[in-house]
């Protein structure tokens, strides 16, 4: 449970409180606290955006050849349907994701698999780790892997 939703919960409880005991004295507190309330539901589906930094790339090219790590730090920024890979040249990439996320396990590290489309319009393979040492993994059609990590 986040907090919006203990937030929410609480404002609530208040509110079925206050008409209860005081029906008429509390009515503008009451009409108040349910804006609050309102606005506390609204804005929780915008906290679906976040970021993460990455320091590091390291991938594989077609032949199966491991290259990196290279210091190359990205930051990548998600939203509920779209996220977008940033570089410090200024550089950046769009991604469309298509799928929605699977969550699994490998080696005991939790991690998301979903499909994208990036701005060329290839099918992209995305594994998101929440450990940011293991990070991202981004899987191209010709069997290129970009893998971005700290």
């Amino acid at each position: 449970m986040n907090v919006i939703t203990i937030i929410t919960l609480g404002t609530s409880y208040l509110q079925l409180f206050l008409l209860i005991k005081y029906p008429k004295k509390n009515m503008k507190n009451l009409i108040f606290i349910s804006l609050i309330s309102i606005l506390t539901l609204t804005s929780a589906d915008y906290q679906t955006q976040f970021k993460i930094d990455y320091s590091y790339l390291s991938f594989v090219d077609i032949y199966g050849k491991a290259n990196g790590p290279l210091v190359i730090p990205y930051t990548f920024v998600f939203n509920s349907d779209k996220f977008t890979r940033f570089s410090n040249d200024g550089e950046n990439e769009k991604f469309n994701i298509i799928s929605s996320a699977t969550v699994n396990y490998s080696n005991g590290y939790r991690f998301q698999f979903f499909m994208a489309l990036d701005g060329d319009g290839d099918e992209v393979k995305v594994s998101l780790f929440d450990n940011p040492k293991i990070g991202l993994y981004l899987g191209y059609p010709q069997g290129n892997v970009l893998h971005f990590h700290n």
